[in-house]
């Protein structure tokens, strides 16, 4: 008997790799706390590369069965974590939400046995992956040490973004239910929520278009009606989870609650990268590699603009960045804000972390 699309889509969804728990065990600040994540590509027990991937806004453990045959393909192995409300991670404070990813991320890669990662920051990612360069640079790679930006959160006082503007100006109490914007929203909503929930839930500026047989053969080694499928399940088992995280990230990118949304070590950017400049200036000096950092950037990017580019590259030059740091920035051609992070992307800094790991 010939097995359905659906049946074979639902085995490759259900698999356990996918759908791993870890509980990192209480503290005085906490109790414990539940962590759902996800591996993709080679087996952690093989010798590969590993990436700790930190996702945009509303990206979660899911993206890691779009990535697993890159990733695979690339010869890496990724990690995704869902932070605290998302699928089966445990809430925590909003004030608390940066220390404790930086502790889920600490525990989780001693429960795996991993030593050292590579860090990949996405969109509002990037907040948590500058907190992990700057308090931990112990998880990178000594020999090798990489960290890739793709289209970094920049708050909108420094972009000048006036979807961004106007919902950082929307009563607080409103981001309790970004989760339920998507499926509440109505004509009659203000034209900055309705922006803004198309951005956040990354479904404007589709790519579809590009999932034809060729493509889907090469990014999920599958034929187009199983990637369709496999992408409609995920999508709907996903949205099933429970997302109620997405309140508290809007919140924090946004800062709308305050006292309550700092930013960690990525509040001041400047101070930061600083506090990376004399880090890594030493450790050269001690005989360690130079760290290096690339950013992928959209063409076109309605949340950065101009303005928040040049911040960027303000901050990030490499007088300011010194003898310690390369860093490298590269514009990816037809891109956006959300097309940037696209499989084909995705799958070129798979291959980068491969290719500078040496291994």
């Amino acid at each position: 008997m010939a097995v359905s699309p659906e049946d074979l889509v639902a085995g490759t969804l259900s698999q356990i790799k996918y759908h791993q728990i870890f509980t990192l065990p209480a503290t005085d600040s906490h109790g414990p706390l539940k962590v759902t994540y996800a591996l993709a590509g080679v087996s952690l027990t093989e010798d590969a590369p590993t990436i700790l991937f930190c996702g945009g806004m509303f990206a979660d453990r899911w993206q890691a069965i779009q990535d697993d045959y890159i990733a695979a393909k690339s010869g890496v192995s990724v990690i995704y974590i869902d932070r605290p409300g998302f699928g089966g991670s445990t809430p925590v404070p909003l004030d608390q939400r940066i220390s404790t990813v930086t502790e889920i991320v600490l525990a989780l890669l001693r429960h795996l046995n991993i030593k050292h990662v590579s860090l990949v920051g996405h969109c509002a990612g990037t907040v948590y992956a500058l907190n992990l360069l700057s308090k931990h640079p112990e998880i990178l790679n000594l020999a090798r040490p990489f960290i890739t930006l793709i289209t970094p959160w920049v708050h909108q006082k420094y972009t000048g973004a006036k979807i961004f503007k106007a919902a950082g100006m929307l009563p607080n109490m409103l981001f309790n239910y970004v989760d339920l914007w998507q499926a509440f929203i109505s004509f009659s909503i203000t034209d900055a929520i309705s922006d803004l929930v198309d951005f956040i839930r990354n479904r404007k500026n589709s790519q579809d278009e590009k999932y034809t047989e060729e493509y889907c053969k090469e990014y999920f080694g599958l034929d187009y009606q199983r990637s369709l499928e496999l992408f409609r399940s995920g999508r709907q088992y996903q949205d099933a989870e429970v997302s109620k995280g997405v309140n508290d990230e809007a919140k924090l990118c946004l800062k709308t609650a305050k006292k309550k949304c700092g930013w960690g070590a990525a509040e001041n950017l400047p101070e930061l990268v600083e506090g990376l400049r004399k880090v890594w200036e030493q450790r050269v000096i001690a005989g360690q590699q130079k760290l290096k950092v690339v950013f992928l950037l959209a063409k076109y990017d309605e949340m950065i603009r101009k303005k928040g580019e040049e911040y960027l590259a303000s901050c990030w030059s490499q007088e300011k960045c010194g003898a310690g740091i390369v860093v490298s920035t590269y514009k990816t051609e037809d891109t956006d804000h959300q097309s940037v992070g696209d499989l084909d992307n995705r799958r070129m800094v798979f291959e980068c972390v491969k290719m500078w790991s040496g291994r």
